[in-house]
């Protein structure tokens, strides 16, 4: 038989303002501990954001250092929270670093240990690549006779050496030297690591992500109106937020992609332009943060069934990354509905599930119902107060 309770919209207990409110997504193996994030915090140095935890529509705030008395982990999870601390890692890019370093360790099984290490590989392939390419296009940028490199073996130092040495030569009137040009060519490599080139048709990890983005928003609007009504808007929700994502992301894409388009300027404006690329990759990565977890996990919802959709819908909603109030583009009245809805804890008493607003037969019929009990001498019990999320935190924080 199939449950048709209403799916709950988001376990967000507020939209965050910014993406260091919102935390950086950390791969768990614990399953209490699925889509937590971590952001920092001023009193506690780093908090865990828990949601759904213990069956709460809450996000509970938890500090690092409370967590353990919270929650059993896997060994895999603690020491990766410690490697955490160690490092200090906030931002997506390095916990993403620290991730794989301690499943690296094996602690998350020989699976999770060849994953790692296929990850490490095919980002060191990568990374090497990117900075032929940065080379080459940099060449180009200045108008260097690539004839004579055509036939060049990228495998051989020396002839690398020898395509840096054309360079120096080529900007060396511009008052750069050997050692500011391989700095730059370095640094514009590792703002590129997760991006990629794309006027070479390199595409990085983020920008795979993007594409799979637009096909997921495709389908999230397909299904929204294939689906009945109660999943349909899990669905709906689903696509106006990879939709609203996207509005966000494009224009950061198309600020890099106009740089990247003419490296000879951004080599003469590095300065004034290089800040630009870096500020734009580092919100690309906070925006795109845990996109890839809710790509994975939807790439076979159409397998579900009448016996698992409201359960996967519900974490379908839970598990989408809202974009900040403060990094929003635009406010528009559709964005403005979403984030409600986004930030929708749970519905109140006599209130209609589907717009959050009173529901009148339900205030009716409750009305009607209490009369009857009290005609009948019947009490109607008042309802125990539960802690709400903030008193929760204050209480875990141990103030």
């Amino acid at each position: 038989m199939s449950d048709s309770r209403p799916p709950r919209f988001s376990s967000e207990a507020h939209l965050p303002s910014t993406f260091e409110e919102r935390g950086a997504s950390v791969a768990f193996t614990t399953p209490g501990l699925a889509g937590a994030r971590i952001r920092a915090d001023d009193r506690h140095g780093l908090t865990v954001l828990l949601k759904n935890f213990a069956g709460s529509t809450a996000t509970y705030a938890v500090p690092v250092g409370s967590l353990f008395e919270v929650i059993s982990t896997t060994v895999h999870d603690k020491a990766l929270i410690e490697a955490i601390q160690v490092a200090n890692a906030r931002s997506p890019s390095a916990i993403r670093r620290e991730t794989i370093r301690v499943m690296a360790l094996g602690l998350a099984g020989p699976d999770g240990k060849d994953r790692a290490n296929s990850i490490i590989e095919a980002d060191n392939h990568f990374r090497a690549d990117l900075e032929q390419i940065v080379l080459i296009s940099t060449l180009k940028a200045v108008n260097a006779d690539m004839t004579k490199f055509a036939s060049i073996d990228f495998k051989n130092s020396q002839a690398i050496q020898a395509l840096k040495k054309h360079l120096y030569e080529l900007l060396s009137p511009l008052g750069m030297g050997p050692e500011l040009i391989d700095s730059r060519l370095a640094d514009l490599s590792d703002a590129l690591s997760f991006i990629g080139f794309p006027h070479e048709g390199m595409y990085g990890r983020l920008r795979n992500v993007i594409v799979e983005l637009r096909d997921f928003e495709k389908k999230m609007g397909y299904k929204a109106g294939a689906t009945n009504a109660e999943f349909g808007m899990v669905f709906d929700f689903a696509a106006k937020t990879a939709k609203q994502n996207l509005s966000v992301s494009d224009p950061i894409v198309k600020t890099m992609d106009s740089l990247l388009a003419d490296l000879a300027f951004l080599m003469k404006n590095w300065d004034a332009k290089f800040p630009v690329i870096l500020k734009s990759a580092d919100r690309l990565s906070w925006l795109l943060d845990g996109w890839e977890s809710v790509l994975a996990f939807a790439a076979n919802c159409d397998n579900w069934d009448g016996e698992t959709i409201w359960e996967n819908t519900e974490i379908l909603a839970s598990m989408l990354p809202m974009v900040p109030r403060a990094e929003a583009l635009t406010e528009s009245e559709e964005q403005v509905d979403m984030n409600l809805m986004g930030s929708r804890v749970r519905i109140k008493a006599l209130h209609n599930w589907k717009d959050g607003k009173p529901d009148p037969d339900m205030v009716k019929r409750m009305e009607f119902a209490k009369t009857s009990m009290r005609d009948n001498g019947a009490s109607i019990p008042k309802p125990k107060r539960s802690l709400g999320p903030s008193e929760v935190e204050w209480k875990l924080s141990g103030r």
